[in-house]
């Protein structure tokens, strides 16, 4: 007994949304690792202008420690946000002069673009994935970076109490 054929737009509905939303969280991948480099790079600074107004002639060690490791990872985190804001190709779906070939052989019925519509699509969704996971592991080494860097900057009120004094009248 055949079954009626089955409709193609839901499938190709969902398709066509997935890879939307992956797309999606690339961009905010993208937004986020800028935003970590930003805050990174203020945060560094912010350390060496403390250590430049304390005055004198002595540099405290620790002080000095904590400058050296928050470069470390300020570095860390600039070719991670590197890795994630990299460019890559990105598969979009059905290449438009193929379709549009398809399109006008008459061979090819509604059912049969409908099918290579959804195939190619979920196949760049499925070509898409390394990437999107290569730039979610750089956004988390990022976030923990920064976290990192956020600590070595502000641990001990000795090292910087200028800082503290700061944090307090907030």
């Amino acid at each position: 007994m055949a079954s009626e054929p089955r409709d193609p737009q839901p499938t190709l509905d969902t398709v066509r949304a997935w890879l939307d939303l992956q797309l999606s969280f690339s961009d905010a991948i993208d937004s986020k690792a800028g935003t970590f480099l930003s805050a990174g790079s203020a945060l560094l600074a912010l350390v060496a202008a403390v250590m430049a107004l304390r005055g004198g002639h002595e540099l405290d060690p620790a002080a000095v420690a904590a400058l050296i490791v928050c470069g470390l990872v300020y570095a860390v985190i600039a070719v991670a946000a590197y890795q994630a804001l990299a460019p890559r190709k990105w598969a979009v779906g059905p290449d438009l002069d193929e379709l549009a070939s398809h399109y006008r052989d008459a061979r090819f019925t509604n059912p049969d673009l409908a099918n290579y519509i959804i195939t190619t699509t979920y196949q760049a969704y499925a070509d898409n994935k390394p990437h999107l996971e290569a730039k979610q592991q750089s956004y988390r080494i990022c976030f923990w970076a920064l976290v990192v860097e956020t600590v070595a900057a502000s641990l001990d009120k000795r090292f910087f109490p200028e800082l503290w004094e700061v944090r307090s009248q907030l």
